[in-house]
C-alpha cells in the first residue's frame, strides 16, 4: 500500500496486495469519502480511495470508509432451526498496518480459542466438512470461502454441517451448493437488506449479493419481526484502544458477570434451543476479546447441550427481545456494552432467530400428562382450536387487570402470563366445553404456541406462496379443480377398479376468479372423461347435477359462483355494464400477489367472461328447478355452445310466462265487486317505461323463424325475397344498389326514404311532434293523382347500402285508394 506513490486517470496500476489490475471507480455514493473517486481491485476486492479528483494526485494514506476489514473471518455461529447466518472469508492478505498491531499473545489466544472451539464440536456434535462442488476454473485469488453452518436439532446429539470452499462468492445462490440446497430449500426463506432494514422473500434460483462485509443474514419467513433477539454479550467493542486493553475488558466482564445474575434479565436458555454455541464476534481487533469472554462461557455452553436450562444462574443473559424495524435505532446496554446495530454489518451475527414454536410432542405430553384426564378429553381439532382461539384473544389478555398485576416485571407483549384472565379461561371452557382445571392445563402446555402464533402465517394465502414457489414444478397448485365425482358414474363401464385417474400432461393452467383470493392461478385436472364441471361422452357435455361453486366460463378461466352473482346484482340495481364490472374487479379485488409472471396468459377478467358467467349461471340454476341435467355440445365455439338451451329457455319463457307471472297482491291487483258482492272483474297494474321494444324478426307475416343475424330482413326461408322490389305485390327484380324496382313511382318511394337518413328531416321531424299544428313533411307526399305515402321506420335493422342501423321498409301497393306504403313493422 506504502508503494502506491500517485495514481494517474486512463492508466493501468497494479494492486499492492495481489499486483491485480485497479479499476478507477466513482465518485463514492458514501462512506467517510463521499463523492470522492476512488480505484478497486476486482481480484482481492481491495480499495484505494481518492482524497481529491483525480488525475495525477499523489495518494496519502489510503485508509477510507470503503476499506474491508483486515480480520473478516468465519464466525461460529451456529443455528437454532430456523435461522442461519452465513459468512464470507475473505482470503485476501490482511493489511500490514493492522496485522502489525497484533502482538504473539493475542495470535496465541486466537489459536488456543479455535483450537477449543473444534474440540467442543468434536465432542458435543456429530461433525461433519462438506465441500460445494466446483463450477469451473475459479482463480485463486478470486476463490472466497464461507462457511454455512447448519444444526439440525435431535434428541442426543445435534448434527452439524459445515459447507466450505464456494467458487461463485459474492453471487451466490442455494442451488450453487447441493448441501446448502437440501438443509435450507425446503422452507421459506427471507434474506434481511441491511439497507432497506426489511426482511425480502427469497427465491433459490435469485443470485444473492454477499454484502455487509461477507454477512448473509437469512431468517425462515413464517417468523415475525417480535422473534429477533439482540444478544450483546457477544456484540463488538468500540474499535478503540481503550476498548482493547485489559482493564476495559475486565470492567465489561464485571458488567457481564453482574448483569447475568440479575433476575429480571431473560433467561437465553429459557428461550431457545439447548443445542446452541454462544456466536463469536470477529470484528477486527474486538476479535480477540470476544474470543476471551467465549472461553470463560465455555461451561455455560456445554451445560445447554447436556443439560436443561432450569436456572438464570446458567444461562446465558440476553437483553429483551427488540423487533427487527427498532433494532437498527436502538441499542441495548444491559451488559454494559454498545449493543449492536444493523447498521453494523458484521454485528449481524448477534440477532439470533428463536423458535419458540418449536416444541415435540414429548414436551407437550410432559405438561398435558400433569393435569389428570386432560390427555384423555384433549384431541389434536381442540389443540389447534385453542391456539387460534387464545391467539385471538391476546390482546384481551394483554390488556386485562390479571395480566398486568402478573407480568409488571416483564414485557407482556413477549412474555405470555402465567395464568389467562378470568373472563378468557371462561370463554375457553364453554368454547371448547373443557372445565377449568382442563384449560388451565391446555394454557401451560401451549401458551408459547399461542403467543407467537399468526393466522396470516398459517392461512390460505400464507399457504399458497409456497405452491407458488415450489409447487409448480409439480404441477400443484393451493387451489387445484378436480370432478365431484371419484369413481366412474357410466352404468356401461366395465371396469374393475373404477377410480379416476389422470395421465402426465392431462392437467391445465386456467384462471379462477374470486372474491377473497382474487384472480388465482390453479391447475384443472382432468382425464379423458370427467372433468370439474361436467363429463364428456360422445362429443356430449352432461353437467352434474346441481350449480357448482366453480363455474367453467372458459378453457383456462373457472369463476366463482358468488362472483358471478355479484355481477348479475350489479347490472340489476346499479346498471353496471359487463366492461365497467370487469374493469371494477380487475382494479380492486384481483390480487397480483396471487398470479405468477409465467403462468402463460393474462389474469385480467374480460367482459365475455361476465356474461358467459351470468349466461352459464342463469342456464344451471333453471336446469336445477327442473330437475334436469344440462347437455350441451363440446366441441363448439363458446359463443355457440349455450345457444339451443338459452332458445329453449325463451321459449318455455314465452310459453308459460315469467315465473312471476302468477303472483297478485293487493298492491298490485284490484278486484272489483259487483251488485251481489262477489268480484265481478279486476285489473293489474303494469310497470312500463312507454317504450315497448320487440326483436327483430323476419320481413314476412306470421313467420316465426328466427333471423340468421339481427341485421337480416329475412329467415333464411324467406331469404330470396332479398331480391324481390320492396313494394309489395310488386314481383320484380330490384335494381342493383336499391331496394326498389325501375318503376318510377317505386324508384321515387325508395329515394324519399334514403333522404330519411338526412339529419336535417330527423330535426324537422323531431320539431313537428312538439307542436300539434305541426305540418306533415312534404318531402315525403307523391302528388301522382293524389297519391300518398306513409312512412315507418325502425332503428335495429341496417339498411345494406348505408352505414347507419336503418329498418328496411317495405313497400305496399293499394290499388284501391292509389296509396303507396313503406311498412317497417320488423319487431314483435
Amino acid at each position: 500500500m506504502s508503494s502506491m506513490k500517485s495514481i494517474q486517470a486512463k492508466k493501468v496500476h497494479a494492486c499492492g496486495k495481489c499486483n491485480a489490475a485497479l479499476e478507477i471507480k466513482g465518485p463514492a455514493a458514501g462512506g467517510n469519502f463521499p463523492g470522492r473517486f476512488y480505484v478497486h481491485c476486482n481480484a482481492c476486492k481491495w480499495h484505494y480511495t481518492f482524497f481529491e479528483d483525480p488525475p495525477g494526485l499523489r495518494v496519502k494514506q489510503p485508509t477510507s470508509a470503503t476499506t474491508p476489514m483486515s480480520s473478516s473471518r468465519t464466525s461460529r455461529t451456529l443455528v437454532t432451526g430456523n435461522y442461519c447466518v452465513i459468512q464470507t472469508q475473505r482470503m485476501a492478505e490482511l493489511a500490514q498496518r493492522e496485522a502489525d498491531e497484533q502482538s504473539a499473545r493475542e495470535a496465541e489466544l486466537e489459536r488456543q480459542d479455535d483450537e477449543d472451539f473444534y474440540r467442543q464440536l468434536n465432542e458435543l456434535c456429530d461433525f461433519s466438512t462438506l465441500y460445494a462442488e466446483s463450477q469451473g476454473s475459479v482463480q485463486p485469488s478470486r476463490v472466497h470461502s464461507f462457511r454455512l453452518v447448519c444444526w439440525t436439532k435431535q434428541d442426543t446429539k445435534p448434527s452439524v454441517s459445515i459447507i466450505d470452499a464456494c467458487p461463485t462468492w459474492p453471487l451466490w445462490r442455494f442451488v450453487d451448493c447441493d448441501i446448502a440446497q437440501s438443509l435450507i430449500i425446503g422452507n421459506r426463506i427471507q434474506v434481511y437488506d441491511s439497507s432497506a432494514r426489511i426482511w425480502m422473500d427469497c427465491t433459490p434460483q435469485t443470485y444473492h449479493f454477499v454484502t455487509n462485509r461477507g454477512y448473509l443474514l437469512i431468517r425462515y419467513r413464517h417468523l415475525q419481526d417480535e422473534d429477533i433477539l439482540e444478544l450483546p454479550k457477544f456484540s463488538a467493542l468500540a474499535r478503540d484502544s481503550e476498548a482493547r486493553s485489559d482493564q476495559d475488558v475486565a470492567i465489561k466482564d464485571a458488567s457481564i458477570s453482574t448483569n447475568s445474575s440479575n433476575p429480571s434479565t431473560p433467561s437465553y436458555a429459557a428461550t431457545t434451543s439447548k443445542t446452541l454455541l454462544p456466536p463469536h464476534s470477529t470484528h477486527s481487533s474486538s476479535f480477540y476479546t470476544a474470543k476471551r469472554k467465549y472461553r470463560r462461557s465455555k461451561q455455560v455452553s456445554t451445560t445447554h447441550f447436556d443439560n436443561a436450562a432450569d436456572s438464570d444462574s446458567d444461562a446465558v443473559e440476553a437483553s429483551s427481545p427488540v423487533p427487527i424495524s427498532q433494532a437498527s435505532s436502538k441499542r441495548c446496554n444491559t451488559s454494559g456494552q454498545r449493543g449492536a446495530s444493523l447498521d453494523n454489518p458484521i454485528d449481524l451475527r448477534t440477532f439470533i432467530q428463536l423458535d419458540r414454536m418449536e416444541c415435540t410432542w414429548r414436551e407437550l405430553n410432559q405438561v398435558i400428562s400433569s393435569h389428570p384426564g386432560l390427555d384423555e378429553t384433549l384431541n389434536f381439532e381442540d389443540a389447534m382450536r385453542f391456539i387460534r382461539l387464545a391467539a385471538s384473544l391476546k390482546r384481551d389478555i394483554i390488556h386485562a387487570k390479571e395480566t398486568r398485576n402478573s407480568t409488571r416485571n416483564s414485557n407482556p407483549i413477549l412474555e405470555p402470563p402465567q395464568n389467562l384472565p378470568e373472563a378468557v379461561a371462561s370463554f375457553m371452557g364453554d368454547a371448547l366445553s373443557l372445565s377449568k382445571d382442563h384449560v388451565k392445563g391446555c394454557w401451560d402446555a401451549l401458551k408459547d404456541i399461542s403467543w407467537n402464533y399468526s393466522s396470516r402465517d398459517h392461512s390460505d394465502i400464507s399457504d399458497a406462496h409456497l405452491f407458488y414457489e415450489s409447487g409448480e414444478r409439480y404441477g400443484f397448485m393451493l387451489r387445484s379443480l378436480w370432478p365431484p365425482v371419484t369413481f366412474c358414474t357410466n352404468t356401461l363401464c366395465t371396469a374393475g377398479d373404477k377410480t379416476l385417474s389422470y395421465y402426465p400432461g392431462s392437467k391445465r393452467k386456467v384462471v379462477l376468479y374470486t372474491l377473497e383470493d382474487g384472480a388465482c392461478a390453479t391447475y384443472h385436472s382432468c382425464k379423458t372423461t370427467y372433468h370439474n364441471n361436467y363429463s364428456v361422452k360422445d362429443g356430449i357435455r352432461t353437467y352434474y347435477g346441481g350449480v357448482p361453486d366453480i363455474i367453467e366460463i372458459g378453457k383456462h378461466q373457472f369463476i366463482g359462483k358468488n362472483v358471478a352473482n355479484m355481477f348479475m346484482s350489479l347490472m340489476l340495481i346499479s346498471w353496471t355494464s359487463a366492461t365497467n364490472n370487469a374493469e371494477v374487479y380487475n382494479s380492486t379485488i384481483s390480487k397480483p400477489e396471487n398470479q405468477p409472471e409465467d403462468w402463460g396468459f393474462t389474469f385480467d377478467l374480460r367482459s365475455e367472461h361476465i356474461w358467459n358467467a351470468i349466461a352459464y349461471l342463469a342456464i344451471l340454476e333453471h336446469y336445477e328447478n327442473d330437475g334436469r341435467r344440462l347437455e350441451i355440445p363440446h366441441g363448439e365455439e363458446e359463443k355457440d355452445r349455450l345457444s339451443q338451451v338459452i332458445c329453449e329457455r325463451n321459449r318455455v319463457f314465452d310459453e308459460n310466462g315469467q315465473p312471476e307471472w302468477a303472483h297478485y297482491c293487493s298492491k298490485c291487483v284490484r278486484f272489483f265487486n259487483g251488485s251481489d258482492g262477489v268480484p265481478e272483474y279486476y285489473a293489474r297494474a303494469i310497470v312500463s317505461d312507454g317504450i315497448t321494444i320487440g326483436h327483430p324478426c323476419c320481413n314476412v307475416a306470421h313467420c316465426e323463424v328466427a333471423l340468421a343475424s339481427k341485421r337480416h330482413r329475412f329467415c333464411p326461408e324467406h331469404m330470396y325475397l332479398d331480391a324481390v322490389c320492396a313494394v309489395e305485390e310488386c314481383t320484380n327484380p330490384v335494381v342493383t344498389g336499391t331496394l326498389s324496382c325501375n318503376i318510377p313511382e317505386h324508384v321515387q318511394l325508395f329515394l324519399n326514404y334514403k333522404k330519411r337518413k338526412n339529419a336535417n328531416f330527423q330535426r324537422k321531424k323531431t320539431k313537428s311532434k312538439i307542436t300539434s299544428t305541426a305540418k306533415p313533411p312534404s318531402d315525403i307526399i307523391l302528388t301522382d293523382s293524389g297519391s300518398t305515402c306513409e312512412l315507418y321506420d325502425a332503428d335495429d335493422v341496417d339498411d345494406p347500402l348505408g352505414d347507419e342501423e336503418e329498418a328496411i321498409e317495405t313497400l305496399e301497393a293499394l290499388p284501391s285508394s292509389q296509396q303507396v306504403r313503406m311498412n317497417t313493422n320488423l319487431n314483435r
